[in-house]
């Protein structure tokens, strides 16, 4: 009877070691946990060589190509990683979401490691998993980038705020406005270069940032505020807060009647010419001039030169004391106006 006992206890643990999950790395060898130690440890082959003997051995096992998709992914291969994983999910559905959330985990490492590229990739296969993650990575970007932009790290809150609006472009109007704000509490100095990195992020927003701009500079001291506008942006931005001439600004500007082409402030040439802007005083090298109101002539390199009305001259020599002589038809008022930048 004893023997017959040890007998069928002897066959029954012999069937459970055979045909029983611990038989594949469950009570008496458990390569999964094996492979996670090696993992920690850093022994990135061995980890691998004993989970894909796991998964020789035991192809049904989802949890095994869970693992070593994991790994792959962690030391950054993608194709692997993803074949991997395609056979957890298709062994057991419920992987998609460990998976979906080893990607979002993935991703967020990378962003915070300045891997965007890689980052968006982690991001986009989440997605693709669980479509419903579309909205969470777009709030959870939009709260770290501005957590980023009130401790000072502008170029990460961008970041963060261009990976939002990938993933929600509905968010540009909104990501606007906060910058907006943002750059309305800083200094003058330093809100240019916010400025500016708003215009790289969405040129979009040009209309916003003139505005802002603009709104500025009638609560700021003119000059050094048109320096910074110089310093920090192009011609086009400038005209848009100053208007269409800017940097030019006006220096002179007088009405005078012609007197045809005989008389003239100058008796020795009684050539009707009129003397204007005195160089050295009201006009120097790189001003430009032109007349408004009427058509006219300029002694110009030693003779009267005819110019259209709103043509503008630019001063590329002088002599100090001299003046600029005009004339026009008798009775008609011209008027001499001089821009300096």
């Amino acid at each position: 009877m004893k023997r017959h006992w040890a007998w069928t206890v002897a066959v029954t643990v012999a069937f459970v070691l055979t045909f029983s999950p611990l038989a594949h790395g469950g009570l008496f060898s458990n390569r999964i946990d094996k492979a996670r130690d090696f993992a920690k440890a850093n022994m990135i082959d061995k980890a691998v060589e004993v989970l894909n003997q796991e998964i020789e051995e035991n192809p049904t096992n989802a949890e095994a190509h869970y693992e070593l998709g994991s790994i792959y992914l962690d030391h950054g291969e993608f194709g692997h990683a993803e074949a991997r994983f395609k056979g957890a999910i298709a062994l057991d559905g419920k992987y998609k979401e460990r998976v979906a959330k080893k990607y979002m985990d993935t991703g967020n490492a990378m962003m915070n490691r300045g891997k965007e590229h890689e980052a968006r990739r982690s991001f986009d296969v989440a997605v693709s998993i669980q479509p419903n993650l579309l909205q969470k990575i777009a709030d959870d970007f939009m709260r770290s980038a501005q957590a980023r932009m009130e401790r000072g790290d502008f170029n990460g809150a961008f970041r963060g705020f261009e990976t939002a609006a990938y993933y929600q472009p509905g968010l540009r109007s909104k990501i606007g406005e906060i910058c907006l704000q943002k750059a309305s509490q800083l200094p003058a100095s330093s809100s240019m270069e916010f400025y500016k990195k708003m215009l790289a992020y969405d040129p979009g927003l040009k209309s916003q940032v003139v505005k802002s701009l603009k709104d500025r500079s009638q609560n700021s001291d003119p000059g050094e505020f048109e320096g910074l506008i110089k310093q920090n942006f192009d011609e086009n931005v400038g005209k848009a807060i100053y208007g269409g001439d800017w940097p030019w600004k006006e220096v002179y500007r007088k009405t005078f009647v012609g007197v045809g082409y005989t008389g003239g402030d100058d008796l020795k040439y009684n050539d009707g010419g009129i003397k204007t802007t005195k160089s050295g005083q009201d006009l120097f090298v790189g001003d430009r001039y032109t007349v408004i109101d009427n058509d006219f002539e300029v002694w110009r390199d030693g003779g009267w030169k005819k110019f259209n009305k709103g043509n503008w001259l630019t001063v590329h020599k002088i002599k100090p004391g001299d003046f600029q002589s005009f004339r026009s038809e008798k009775g008609e008022k011209f008027t001499v106006v001089v821009q300096r930048k």
